[in-house]
């Protein structure tokens, strides 16, 4: 189907062969660096569980009072509870290691990390919801997009009351418009699911969820308003465009949840990185998962087991990937091929 191979909860699938990954071993560590993982979300927690697997001292600071970052905050939504899943194993193999220390409730802040004997810094941070409804099908913040009743799925997952009629613009497509319809639904809430693409969520076709979805949603009463583009907000309703005719509709909208793009919550990366440069510090600031691009939990994943792993190799070029080698054949053993001059 064309799309890339990835786990939540093995991220060595497809890195078999291409970058040399054992799913059940990994190598010593090369150095004696102690790290600092700031955020524990999936990355963070791949990327400390990695690290301590292999020797290195490990340090891992997370601002809320749980682990798990959007892993366990989406589980409470509907279908998705086996998403804790992400967070339990990780948690549950990371207090095995007496090398990894891990604080809670405990927000750094670029000041902070002088005070710390640390050679590397992770930043695993992740991402937030823009509510500006700028996406595939707008280039540009959707009119009257900052009234407050105007929401994010991050709204959502931190309990906010919520009021009906509500918009769902759903200009990812991918599984989180479907289920937080779902859970507005079933609080008796009167839900839109209006989207730019021709069907809702889309992308559920690559995990044979889109038929299964569509029929919960139709069975719950969501109305599904396809191929228009949010144009304008307003006090108690939303303007939409037909993407191929411009054709204007008006639905009833008094909450409006903007499921659109993500920003990388990056703002103590900076501060580290302009602190390294201005001052020549002593220790190297990187950045893994949502924080480095947003994408989904298997990526997280997928991008903090890397920096685990790769943290004391050598770069090579851009992708760190095995070569299989044609064999060398000579002009004058050409012949042994079978093959002509």
């Amino acid at each position: 189907m064309g799309g890339g191979i990835r786990c939540t909860q093995n991220p060595t699938t497809g890195e078999e062969w291409r970058r040399g990954w054992h799913p059940e071993r990994v190598p010593g560590k090369g150095s004696d660096a102690r790290v600092l993982v700031v955020g524990g979300g999936p990355a963070g927690l791949e990327a400390a569980l990695t690290l301590g697997r292999r020797g290195y001292s490990v340090a891992l600071s997370e601002r809320n009072t749980f682990l798990g970052g959007r892993s366990v905050l989406e589980s409470t939504l509907p279908g998705l509870s086996t998403y804790r899943r992400v967070a339990d194993y990780r948690i549950g193999q990371i207090n095995k290691f007496p090398n990894i220390d891990v604080y809670l409730g405990s927000e750094i802040q670029c000041s902070d990390v002088g005070d710390f004997d640390f050679s590397t810094i992770l930043i695993a941070t992740g991402a937030r919801w823009d509510r500006d409804g700028i996406g595939k099908a707008n280039r540009f913040p959707v009119k009257g997009w900052d009234q407050g009743h105007v929401i994010t799925p991050d709204d959502v997952l931190a309990g906010q009351t919520i009021t009906g009629p509500v918009v769902i613009y759903d200009d990812e497509g991918y599984y989180l418009g479907g289920v937080i319809a779902e859970k507005l639904s079933k609080q008796g809430l009167e839900v839109t699911i209006l989207t730019p693409d021709p069907e809702p969520s889309p992308l559920l076709k690559y995990t044979s969820e889109r038929e299964v979805v569509h029929q919960a949603l139709l069975s719950l009463g969501v109305k599904l308003v396809t191929a228009r583009r949010l144009v304008e907000v307003g006090t108690d309703e939303v303007e939409a465009h037909c993407i191929y005719t411009g054709k204007e509709i008006r639905l009833p909208a008094t909450t409006v949840v903007m499921i659109c793009l993500r920003s990388p919550n990056d703002g103590l990366l900076r501060d580290l990185r302009k602190t390294v440069a201005d001052n020549r510090l002593n220790f190297t600031v990187h950045a893994v998962g949502d924080c480095y691009a947003p994408g989904t939990i298997a990526d997280a994943v997928h991008s903090g087991h890397r920096f685990g792993r790769e943290i004391d190799q050598r770069p090579i070029g851009d992708i760190n990937y095995l070569i299989e080698r044609p064999l060398v054949r000579e002009a004058n053993n050409w012949d042994q091929f079978g093959g002509t001059r």
